[in-house]
């Protein structure tokens, strides 16, 4: 695979995948700045904000996908996984946002809870990284 779009692929990972769920969960620390313990803001923000994300990457992967170098087949296949994990992570966005309206703790309290959360963040990334396959580039070589 060529080096470009490697690169490329491991940026739509990277950009999506973990830059804007870190800015997405920083959202109630900036609303506990503003607005200090208001709870109905925070759990607003844990419902609206992941559904606009939401669409946001609906929009921003179908492109993606429609741009993947893949048979149909491959894409179809790139498309459910990419709904699958985009599904996993609005459940993971909304429930990050409203963990701060629990105790502290009390959502990774035991190790069973931690496993759950790794396993779905897991899950997601792994449907992310087919999802964004770029597929490959075959070059014809040029006959002299």
């Amino acid at each position: 695979m060529d080096t470009k779009i490697l690169r490329r692929w491991l940026w739509r990972v990277f950009a999506w995948d973990t830059v804007l769920p870190m800015l997405i969960v920083g959202v109630p620390y900036v609303i506990e700045l503003i607005l200090p313990k208001n709870q109905v803001v925070l759990v607003i923000a844990a419902v609206t904000i992941p559904i606009a994300a939401f669409f946001l990457r609906l929009r921003s992967g179908g492109r993606q996908i429609a741009e993947n170098n893949c048979s149909h087949t491959v894409k179809t296949m790139q498309c459910g996984a990419f709904y699958f994990g985009a599904m996993t992570l609005i459940f993971l966005d909304c429930m990050l946002i409203a963990s701060h309206s629990v105790p502290p703790g009390a959502m990774f309290a035991t190790s069973t809870d931690q496993l759950v959360w790794g396993c779905l963040a897991a899950f997601y990334l792994a449907m992310m990284v087919v999802a964004m396959y770029p597929g490959r580039i075959v070059e014809i070589a040029a006959d002299e």
